[in-house]
């Protein structure tokens, strides 16, 4: 039936039941659970210096193979094993309302995740980020869900491929010494 259930929690009773209802499911289906728990904006003063990246370290360190940072107005970073992955927000001329693009951004970084079925791959992982940063993107352009509710596949895929293209680096060989390979 299933290999893997999804399930996010905010540590809210409403989330509870529904961590309950997939521990249950995975039991029956024979399946992987795969979580993923949101907390609030972390206290600048809780982690040594403030920082996001040392955040990831800290939130790292209490289990999670996969850390997630929403960053607002920055952007979101990914720290997955030892490597960390930074995604700017959308650059956008006009924000009417940022209510709810963290939200949306988990909506659509959750979404992509589940459409895709590879929770554990750090590709799908990265396209995950740019997918929440895209639907974030939407949000922020109206109040409240006006400019996501009814907005086409198309238009996101669009959105996508812009800014996929606005954080791709061409290759600079001439000026840039090849990577060296490293022993397995």
């Amino acid at each position: 039936m299933y290999d893997k259930i999804l399930v996010a929690t905010d540590g809210s009773s409403l989330s509870k039941k529904a961590v309950s209802s997939a521990i249950s499911l995975a039991a029956l289906a024979g399946a992987d659970l795969v979580a993923l728990k949101v907390v609030p904006r972390y206290p600048q003063s809780y982690f040594e210096g403030g920082l996001a990246l040392q955040a990831a370290e800290v939130l790292a360190g209490w289990g999670p193979s996969v850390v997630v940072i929403k960053k607002g107005e920055h952007g979101a970073l990914m720290k997955v094993g030892a490597k960390f992955f930074v995604y700017p927000a959308f650059p956008l001329a006009r924000i009417k309302d940022p209510t709810g693009a963290g939200d949306t951004f988990a909506g659509g970084f959750l979404g992509y995740l589940a459409a895709s079925g590879a929770h554990g791959d750090v590709a799908h992982l990265k396209r995950a980020m740019a997918y929440g940063t895209t639907m974030a993107s939407f949000n922020v352009q109206d109040f409240s869900t006006k400019n996501i509710e009814g907005l086409e596949r198309d238009v996101i895929d669009e959105r996508f491929h812009d800014l996929a293209e606005r954080m791709t680096i061409p290759r600079a060989d001439e000026f840039v010494k090849p990577r060296r390979a490293v022993a397995a």
